[in-house]
Parts: C-alpha cells; structure tokens; sequence
C-alpha cells in the first residue's frame, strides 16, 4: 500500500473582523486560543504549519510559530489560498489537513480519524469535511482534509467574479464530490457554535474550558459532548451569533 504523505496547515491572522487579535485571548491556564489549539491537535503523525500574512502584525503570530516548533509561512493577507498552495509547492504532500486557528475543541483523535480515511477514498473524492447542509458536528470541531493536486486545480479555476473562495480556501471544492468524516457512533450536535468569531463567542469558550480541567489537552469530542449536555448553559451562550456566508468574506 503507498502511503500518502499528510501536512497540517493552521491558517491564522491577527486582523480579524469581528473580533481583531482574538487568536491571542486567553482561553485557558493564560495560554492564547492559538496555543490551545496547537496543544490540542498536536502529534508526531504529520508536520504542521501556520500560514499567515505578510502584515506587520502578524510577526507576533511567527514567534509563537516558533515557540511551538511548528512551520511558518507568510503571504497574502487577503488570498489565503495562495499560501496554501505555496506551502504545499514547499513541503510537497499528497493531503492537507485545513485548520483555522479559531478552532481550539478540534483534537488530535478527529485529525486521525481523517488520515485513516485516505485509504479508502476513491480517486474522485478532493475533500473530507463536516459537509456543510448535512452537518453532523458542532461548527469548528471537524477539520478538511484536502487533496493537494485538486487544490491546486481549483486555485487555477476560480474566476475573478468569485475571489471570495480564495479566502475560504475549499469552498469551490464543495460543487466537487465531498465525503462526510467517518466517525461511528458519534453523538450528533451541529446545532452548537465551537468556533471564536466574536466577543461572544470567546465568552463560551472560556467558561467551556473551565469545565474541562487540568485534562483539557486530552479531553475527546464524545467526553466534550457529555459535559456540556450536563451543562447546557453554556452552549446556550453564543447560539444566537450568526455564521457569516461565505461571499461575505
């Protein structure tokens, strides 16, 4: 069997709309929302970078890179496409595991999940998501597993009347066969919001990591889902924030 060589890249930028610098708000133990994550999905499986951008405010985001021992490009601010496809010119992968850096419940255990995934994929299958219009998980638990050379088609395709996917980065791979993420006998729940795109939402976060404890790193998404069914509170605090569409940008 050939096996496939596996990247993980962690878009982040300290210029957020709604909510500018928020991949370095303390979440838990004063660690950034960045580091969190990083701690979370971290594992020896594949090498990871971060892609940022040029600006100047993103040096912060390259010295923790840095301190985490992890890859750094940097490119265009508002082409976040084209730092995927300049790192995989770099580091040459068969797949791509997308991570945004607002993410800080995804986890090493649904990352594998993906890379297991690829030996059963058929030729024509480009993405592996949460499918968006059949979402089985809360919003910012379930990483894209991309295959670089559809990517790196698409990059090529995307009209000037629809750059907005260059941002999204996979978005024009969905009107392409897409697979759900296996993961049998997971509990279902994409009515809940486990992203960070406003005040709010770090609001929820914050008081969902105090419920974790001192295992926080190691907690999976089926414990995840038992302690906040048990604390339904807290989920209720960003339910009402509003997801942008995506030719919004």
């Amino acid at each position: 069997m050939v096996i496939s060589k596996v990247i993980g890249i962690i878009q982040a930028r300290m210029g957020s709309t709604r909510l500018p610098g928020k991949i370095l708000a303390p979440i838990v133990d004063d660690l950034p929302l960045l580091v969190t994550l990083a701690k979370r999905i971290s594992s020896p499986e594949i090498e990871w970078w971060i892609a940022t951008t040029e600006e100047k405010q993103d040096d912060i985001i390259e010295c923790w890179a840095e301190q985490l021992g992890l890859n750094i490009f940097r490119g265009s601010s508002d082409d976040v496409l084209s730092r995927f496809i300049a790192i995989s010119k770099i580091a040459n992968p068969d797949w791509i595991i997308r991570v945004t850096a607002d993410d800080p419940f995804m986890d090493r255990h649904i990352i594998s999940k993906l890379i297991n995934m690829i030996p059963h994929l058929d030729t024509d299958i480009n993405l592996v998501c949460d499918i968006p219009g059949e979402k089985k998980f809360p919003l910012g638990y379930v990483p894209e597993l991309i295959r670089t050379t559809a990517l790196e088609e698409a990059s090529l395709r995307i009209s000037k009347s629809e750059l907005y996917h260059r941002q999204h980065v996979t978005s024009f791979l969905l009107s392409g066969k897409v697979k759900q993420v296996a993961y049998e006998f997971a509990p279902i729940r994409p009515e809940w919001r486990w992203t960070v795109d406003t005040a709010t939402d770090l609001l929820m976060m914050r008081k969902a990591f105090q419920l974790l404890g001192a295992n926080w790193e190691e907690i999976y998404y089926s414990k995840l889902v038992e302690l906040f069914d048990g604390n339904p509170h807290i989920m209720k605090i960003n339910k009402a924030v509003r997801q942008k569409a995506i030719n919004e940008g």
